[in-house]
């Protein structure tokens, strides 16, 4: 059932568990069997400093939907830092509203 009425806000470690699940599930869905996120992972490199990445996560009624992960980077050609993104993810009964586009702007 799709969620018209979704959040999306920087990840916190709160959302550590959660965000597991679903990038494990987006390498799933990109035909990478048997992979699973390491959680202890996610929360050091995630959620304590210096973060090595940036996440957002989307909820309905506070249940998790959605979320992207990103990574700072260089691009050489513009010469200026750039945000490239590492996983973006919606559960399958909310796709097709408009939330990856939520999960990027």
């Amino acid at each position: 059932m799709r969620s018209e009425a979704y959040i999306v806000r920087r990840a916190q470690l709160r959302d550590a568990e959660s965000l597991a699940r679903m990038l494990s599930q987006a390498r799933r869905d990109d035909g990478v069997e048997q992979w699973e996120l390491d959680l202890e992972q996610l929360r050091l490199h995630a959620f304590s400093p210096p973060a090595k990445f940036d996440a957002w996560i989307a909820l309905a009624n506070e249940a998790p939907i959605g979320c992207a992960a990103a990574h700072r980077g260089f691009d050489m050609r513009l010469a200026r830092p750039t945000l490239v993104l590492s996983a973006l993810f919606v559960e399958d009964g909310q796709r097709g509203a408009g939330l990856a586009r939520r999960l990027l702007s």
